[in-house]
């Protein structure tokens, strides 16, 4: 991940900032957290509280606040990162995060505060830094792009742990620890697990000749899964 340290001031006091929730995280059914980011954002800022309908509806929440407000925050996990990066598209709107999922992969890489009022600290305190992002098939993302058991692995734990799943409250136990069972379990899978990869560069020249690759990984992030 490329990142100087932070070179942007903190937003100016009273500042309109958007606090979007994923229903679907670890905490963002739990009001009394979310009431209390709220309450500490509001210390020095004016804040929306804004819930979308359901996890898939955060990019276009993103985007239609993006240009009314002077900064979004958002409370959810790297799956919220990335499509609040893809609802802002390149805008240059401050974007915050409050994590609450399971990995919390770019919280962790980025040096965030885990715990609900240390993030909320660091975003009144902290200020602002250019990351870089990683685009396929003209969508950006944030974390880790994957290929191979590693996405078979990543798919699982979404489908394990999604709403109205059986396993969820198992996997949210396991925290960061699922992401490394579920990867376990598919690496002792009887069955083939590599296949058969190539990288080439802008133009076409060969960066890395074909061969056999269990899994590839595209990050601006130092961590997986944790």
């Amino acid at each position: 991940m490329s990142g100087a340290p932070p070179t942007a001031p903190a937003l100016r006091d009273g500042a309109l900032v958007a606090l979007v929730v994923n229903p679907a995280a670890r905490h963002g059914r739990n009001r009394g957290t979310i009431d209390a980011v709220s309450r500490g954002l509001g210390s020095r800022y004016r804040v929306d509280l804004v819930v979308p309908s359901s996890a898939e509806d955060v990019e276009r929440t993103v985007r239609s606040l993006s240009m009314a407000h002077d900064a979004i925050v958002v409370a959810g996990g790297d799956g919220t990162i990335h499509r609040a990066v893809c609802g802002l598209n390149g805008a240059p709107t401050p974007l915050g995060l409050v994590p609450m999922g399971t990995g919390n992969d770019f919280a962790r890489g980025c040096g965030i505060p885990l715990s609900p009022g240390g993030a909320t600290r660091r975003i009144l305190d902290g200020g602002a830094r250019c990351l870089d992002l990683v685009r396929v098939n003209d969508r950006v993302y944030c974390t880790v792009g994957l290929i191979g058991v590693a996405s078979e692995s990543a798919i699982t734990v979404a489908r394990l742990t999604r709403p109205g799943s059986g396993a969820r409250g198992v996997m949210r136990y396991f925290g960061d620890w699922s992401y490394r069972l579920v990867g376990l379990a598919h690496l002792l899978a009887p069955r083939g697990i590599a296949g058969v990869a190539a990288v080439r560069g802008a133009s076409g020249e060969p960066l890395h000749p074909e061969g056999p690759v269990s899994a590839i990984f595209a990050a601006n992030t130092r961590v997986l899964g944790g």
